[in-house]
């Protein structure tokens, strides 16, 4: 009886610890795309951030099941179609498939700094304490 039932409790914990550890990955991205939609002035700039939020799942979703986004049944060239990323975007991540979240991670980095660097574009005061968790310098 104890060699049945214990591979199967293993399993089963095993796979609600994914779904806590998903669940927990969706929670953190509503919340950035709710704070980049806030704290954001220019709708450029927000929508660049939001599209790579949207891909960011999708790319963690394709890695941990061992794919690359461009590959079948995953949802790369469809993300290109709704205009979340764009053809060379797609090339981009494509070139470094085990890399794809960290792409998507890179890129809102770099539009944060944009964003740094052009102060007016943000709904934020120099002394907000998020201001100071976003930009320490």
């Amino acid at each position: 009886f104890f060699n049945s039932c214990f591979p199967h409790n293993v399993t089963d914990e095993r796979w609600w610890e994914a779904r806590i550890f998903w669940g927990q990955i969706i929670s953190a991205t509503l919340d950035i795309a709710t704070m980049n939609r806030a704290w954001v002035r220019n709708d450029e700039y927000a929508d660049r951030i939001s599209r790579f939020i949207v891909a960011y799942a999708y790319a963690v979703k394709a890695q941990l099941r061992g794919r690359s986004l461009t590959e079948e049944p995953e949802e790369g060239p469809a993300l290109v179609e709704r205009g979340i990323l764009t053809a060379d975007e797609l090339l981009d991540m494509e070139e470094h498939p085990c890399w794809q979240p960290q792409y998507c991670t890179d890129m809102i980095r770099e539009i944060i700094l944009e964003l740094h660097n052009d102060e007016s574009c943000l709904a934020l005061a120099n002394d907000h304490k998020a201001y100071g968790q976003l930009f320490r310098c």
